[in-house]
């Protein structure tokens, strides 16, 4: 199941801030899972940064509650006046994250019908209790680590392989269809979700070099299935097919980490030069495919050249 790492940390914070929470003779214990389930975050860094802003936003919430509770009263006019207030400063200041354990925190404090300071206490207590629990057990539960950041740039390439063979195929063999691109298409974003939980679990980390690489491979996919759906128009060969079709197969075999772009670009160009030197096209028909067969081209160059900035940003951060 995708989401099992998810329930199996919503269900376990929510016990576990619930018994300790009862054990600990707060009144509200049940608030506390709640409270803790709400906090499970899909990664280590997001937990982190979520609980920062959420608690900023309740005690700004504690002190704002306390402060009209007491100088005009506990009433349920006074109690929605609140959250109004509250929802808007959140919007304000981009501590959205924060609205609903804030409210969840004063709705204890205005049932409680009075100002206590042993219960404002236990009430701060159960929220860095279950905002603990969470955050730790977001923090320590097993993730994947920097060698699966390998194999899914691995993945990247291979798709971004198996995308130009069926290209290849797809020209050679006039077919109708770019159902595989789509197949490939649901791979990328698995792949891509896969980076970016893993650079997110992996806190004190800087992993922008992944991430750089895989925007280039999403924005090269992007490319090919622009050339795919444009070779559907392809419906007979010439020889600049032929020419089309055996660098698609040369680039298929040269795809990977290491810079081979650079040397496919000086091929390319070569025979985008040699294409505008051939003679003209003696009708329509040949006219349209010499076309798209020269734009399909230039969208291969440009697929080379994201690939040859990706390494230029890399000597820039060395």
């Amino acid at each position: 199941m995708k989401h099992t790492h998810s329930i199996v940390k919503m269900v376990a914070v929510t016990i576990l801030a619930t018994y300790i929470s009862y054990l600990l003779g707060i009144t509200h214990y049940l608030s506390a899972g709640i409270l803790a389930m709400i906090s499970i975050q899909k990664t280590k860094s997001l937990s982190l940064n979520i609980a920062g802003k959420r608690t900023i936003l309740v005690f700004i919430s504690l002190l704002l509650s306390t402060a009209l509770f007491l100088l005009i009263g506990y009433s349920l006019s006074i109690y929605f006046i609140f959250v109004l207030i509250i929802v808007f400063i959140s919007f304000q200041f981009k501590l959205q994250a924060g609205t609903i354990p804030s409210v969840v925190v004063v709705t204890q404090l205005f049932a409680f019908g009075q100002f206590s300071v042993p219960f404002m206490l236990e009430t701060i207590l159960m929220y860095f209790l279950s905002i603990g629990i969470s955050l730790l057990f977001n923090l320590f539960y097993p993730s994947e680590s920097l060698n699966d950041l390998d194999k899914y740039r691995h993945n990247l390439d291979t798709t971004i392989k198996e995308h130009l063979v069926y290209l290849r195929e797809k020209i050679e063999f006039q077919k109708p269809s770019c159902k595989f691109t789509f197949e490939l298409e649901k791979k990328i974003e698995v792949i891509l979700e896969n980076i970016n939980q893993v650079t997110g679990d992996l806190i004190m980390k800087n992993h922008q070099d992944i991430l750089e690489y895989s925007k280039m491979r999403n924005k090269q996919f992007d490319i090919l299935k622009n050339i795919c759906n444009q070779s559907d128009k392809l419906q007979k060969q010439y020889p600049q097919t032929k020419v089309v079709i055996s660098y698609l197969d040369s680039l298929s075999n040269n795809i990977g980490v290491k810079d081979y772009a650079t040397n496919k670009l000086e091929e390319i160009d070569t025979l985008l030069d040699s294409f505008k030197e051939e003679k003209l096209p003696i009708d329509r028909d040949e006219f349209e495919h010499r076309a798209i067969l020269f734009y399909i081209m230039l969208e291969i160059r440009q697929f080379l050249l994201l690939k040859t900035e990706y390494h230029s940003y890399k000597l820039q951060v060395i």
